[in-house]
């Protein structure tokens, strides 16, 4: 009895805040309360859906998010294979994969604004080895149409966190025996990186990288920082509609962060609900 009453407070702690606020935007989006509110429409909730920029928004949240956990993942999955040789001693320097770590978002925006702008640290470095003649033909990876700096910021935070977490796994599922094992029955060295070490890993970490995916489409603070104000990552895009001085764009945000609230659920509980039942069984 005891113990359930322990999980329903901590449920109710963990999940109240977050179910009042999702209720409390779709009354908002609904027209149901707010300064201008005069009664329930769906106005709001058909211009999310036939806003062009709704559809850009996702796409290219979406984007940054995969690839910036894609090229975390590649990266830290190379640094793995080369700690986890004989010949590596890791241990000496184990402590320098936490620092990033530490670097709030915020800080990792602004560190990536002075070395990739295109008056940045990079562009002087170019321009006094000679490469350019002013740093005005340097390529600005901040405030960018691609979403460069977003994605590169997100891998000086992310790729640490994957590589400590992949030499868990490789130390935990005894990979290091296993692919001397394949190794025993004839496989080459690619063969063991690709048919053993590989898809472990991947699917040993599957979980955090989906995470980290919605992780990185949500995000605010980089975004907002240092990206473009065309096409906008979905966050700043919510804050955008929320923050206009015309009111009655307001609800518009609402709808918008509810409509990505149970995207983001929807995806989430069916792939790791997958995941679960293929280990379950």
């Amino acid at each position: 009895m005891k113990k359930r009453v322990l999980i329903a407070l901590f449920l109710i702690a963990c999940l109240g805040p977050l179910l009042t606020g999702l209720v409390y935007s779709v009354l908002y989006s609904l027209g149901a309360i707010g300064w201008l509110s005069q009664g329930i429409t769906l106005t709001h909730w058909q211009h999310v859906f036939t806003a062009p920029s709704t559809y850009v928004s996702f796409a290219f949240s979406l984007y940054v998010a995969l690839g910036s956990v894609t090229v975390s993942f590649i990266l830290s999955f190379g640094c793995v294979y080369l700690l986890s040789r004989p010949s590596q001693r890791a241990k000496p320097l184990a402590f320098a994969w936490f620092i990033p770590l530490g670097i709030p978002p915020i800080v990792a925006a602004f560190i990536s604004f002075l070395l990739l702008s295109g008056t940045g640290v990079l562009a002087r470095i170019v321009w006094q080895a000679g490469v350019i003649s002013e740093a005005h033909p340097f390529p600005s990876l901040v405030f960018d149409h691609l979403g460069i700096g977003i994605i590169i910021t997100h891998i000086m935070i992310s790729f640490p966190f994957f590589t400590l977490l992949q030499l868990q796994h490789y130390e935990k599922n005894q990979l290091a025996e296993l692919m001397g094992l394949a190794r025993h029955y004839g496989a080459n060295r690619r063969q063991q990186i690709r048919d053993v070490m590989l898809p472990v890993l991947f699917r040993r970490s599957f979980p955090v990288l989906l995470l980290s995916v919605i992780f990185v489409m949500g995000s605010y603070e980089i975004p907002l920082t240092i990206g473009s104000q065309y096409p906008q990552m979905i966050s700043p895009l919510i804050i955008d509609y929320v923050r206009r001085f015309d009111l009655q764009d307001k609800p518009i945000g609402y709808a918008l962060s509810v409509v990505y609230t149970l995207v983001v659920l929807v995806l989430a509980f069916f792939l790791l609900r997958k995941q679960t039942l293929r280990y379950g069984k």
